[in-house]
């Protein structure tokens, strides 16, 4: 069977399946417990921030479409406190095409086939950008790889699901680099839909997609204004910017108007400069690295770079593959300048995922002012809280140019690379970046609960609230909810915009301050139980084995048997290996 005498569309149908199957391999064994298992970040406890996407596909269903509730605004997840989920779950598009899916799979099988997915969209959307570029079918597959699984984002499929969804902007690249050169309005209307689309996976893609435009606009005002100061182009554009403003305002004016009432948080400079790339931290592999693993170096590197950040947000690692082979270009090949474009754009992305300040390794004192500093002057940049997620187009831009530098290779020995050996170069290639993403076995935790979930979910009552404990950020308490359907008294606040006014609840009440850390130092027990009641508190579940973020720097520790102690064995209903049940009144 010759696959060249196939049609391109059977040929890129089975581009995408080689893609698929390596989304398999790369993520094993999670194909085998689609339903049972999600992937997650090592440094969490819980289900990490996959719960929450869990949760929207939920709510979408179970609260919007058959109860009529408000899409974004809820006092669901943090009673009393009503909270805008806009800047929260923004994962427009995925919520939307869980619908049927949902109809059809539960919900954690729905997650982890967009999960599986959406990690193949990515490697076969730079494969079509990269072919578009090349014309050469090895060189795009290759790109694809590198792009689709690179470390970067299969760490972010541990939880970032929104992050995840990037797979559309290979595809707005590849039509404004069209129109760019061609100027025809069918490649603008194009661009305009897979920038909507890519805005839809995430508003930090957006953020990044419009760097990505203004990237391109400023390099050919450099190089060559007279690309893109001419009618046509100009008319194009124009085209392009109203297209995508009309389709995403019926979005984004709901969190625009929350931005404007205050509801949306500003995030600071110090929370952007945790999560900022160091500048040692593009050439150091996960420590979750089947062969790197095992090097005492890179352990040692990663414990410092993680300090007070989760693993999946100092994980920004290149490759050394990819490092090497874009040297490659840097020192031999010719340059044109289409390609130094990409070259531009790489260095562009990457001072901006330094973040506001620089540091080598660790979290350093602010010193040295970078560019990125200027986002908390721009309307809505303030929402891109993390800067290292702009290493995501310096990995497209990267794929691109190592295939560039890899048909230079190839054109310059081509006496000497026949079929064979080209496929042998290929083949290690292939093997070395493989080895790079690999590993195996994956992180993964399971989804089943409490037996005690399943019992209340069956309550017909339901304006009773729940209050899970200890008193903690944690998406682990939203995916609990899509078990028992029952309202929060304070409970999956994690990265919400009114995160103040919740604080704020707990800080004016003894009884929850009290709670925080498991010390009861104040209020007598009955007190306690009291104000559970008057906010129609019926359980408050002690989740036995958890942990308190941070807890020992802060001198904050979580005590079960404090919570015992509190309520007293009396009030116990339910209790297993993971919660204790403290019933507040019959």
């Amino acid at each position: 069977m010759n696959i060249a005498s196939f049609p391109k569309a059977l040929k890129h149908s089975f581009i995408f399946a080689a893609y698929e199957i390596l989304s398999f391999i790369l993520t094993f064994p999670l194909i085998f417990n689609m339903n049972s298992r999600i992937l997650t970040d090592p440094t969490y406890t819980g289900r990490g921030d996959g719960g929450g996407f869990i949760w929207t596909f939920w709510w979408i269903r179970w609260a919007v479409l058959d109860r009529g509730e408000a899409l974004l605004t809820t006092d669901f997840l943090t009673y009393p406190t009503v909270i805008n989920l806009g800047n929260v779950y923004d994962n427009v598009l995925t919520v939307i095409l869980s619908v049927p899916l949902t109809a059809v799979f539960d919900i954690v099988t729905t997650y982890n086939i967009f999960v599986l997915a959406t990690l193949a969209t990515c490697a076969f959307t730079a494969y079509l950008l990269v072919f578009d570029l090349t014309r050469d079918r090895r060189l795009a597959f290759l790109a694809g790889f590198t792009f689709g699984f690179s470390p970067f984002l299969l760490i972010r499929a541990t939880g970032h699901l929104n992050i995840l969804s990037i797979e559309w902007l290979p595809l707005m690249l590849m039509f404004l680099l069209r129109f760019v050169h061609e100027r025809k309005r069918k490649d603008a209307l194009l661009a305009a839909l897979f920038f909507v689309l890519n805005a839809f996976g995430s508003w930090h893609l957006a953020i990044i997609a419009s760097v990505l435009i203004a990237c391109l606009l400023l390099y050919w005002l450099i190089v060559d204004r007279a690309m893109i100061l001419n009618a046509p182009f100009l008319k194009s554009f124009i085209l392009f910017a109203a297209v995508s403003t009309l389709l995403l305002t019926p979005f984004v004016y709901p969190i625009v108007k929350a931005k404007i009432n205050g509801e949306i948080k500003t995030h600071l400079v110090e929370a952007s400069h945790a999560f900022s790339v160091p500048l040692i931290g593009f050439f150091v592999p996960p420590a979750s690295n089947t062969f790197f693993r095992y090097v005492p170096w890179n352990w040692k590197i990663n414990e410092i770079m993680h300090k007070n950040i989760n693993y999946v947000e100092f994980t920004n690692f290149l490759g050394f593959v990819e490092l090497a082979l874009l040297a490659y270009w840097l020192l031999r090949v010719p340059k044109k300048r289409s390609s130094v474009f990409f070259f531009f754009t790489f260095v562009v992305f990457g001072v901006l995922s330094l973040g506001p300040f620089l540091k080598l390794i660790g979290s350093e004192s602010p010193v040295i002012v970078l560019p990125y500093y200027m986002f908390f002057y721009l309307p809505f940049m303030s929402f891109m809280r993390t800067p290292n997620r702009f290493v995501i187009v310096m990995i497209l831009m990267l794929a691109i140019l190592n295939a560039d530098a890899i048909a230079y290779f190839l054109k310059k020995h081509g006496g000497m690379w026949k079929k064979r050996k080209a496929l042998a170069m290929f083949s290690l290639l292939f093997i070395a970046l493989f080895f790079e993403r690999m590993t195996y076995p994956i992180r993964t935790i399971e989804t089943k609960v409490s037996d005690f979930y399943y019992t209340i979910a069956n309550d017909p009552i339901e304006s009773y609230r729940i209050l899970d404990l200890p008193l903690v950020p944690s998406t682990e308490y939203n995916y609990l909810q899509t078990v028992h359907h029952k309202k929060l008294l304070l409970g999956g606040f994690y990265d919400v915009q009114n995160k103040n006014e919740i604080f704020s609840f707990i800080a004016n009440h003894a009884a929850i301050i009290d709670l925080q850390c498991a010390i009861f130092q104040r209020l007598p027990g009955e007190d306690h139980v009291a104000f559970f009641r008057e906010q129609h508190v019926k359980y408050v579940i002690s989740h036995v084995q958890a942990q308190i973020p941070n807890g020992e720097a802060a001198g904050c520790f979580y005590e079960p048997q404090i919570i015992e102690d509190l309520f007293g064995k009396e009030r116990v209903v339910f209790q297993d290996d993971d919660i204790q049940v403290f019933q507040m009144y019959e």
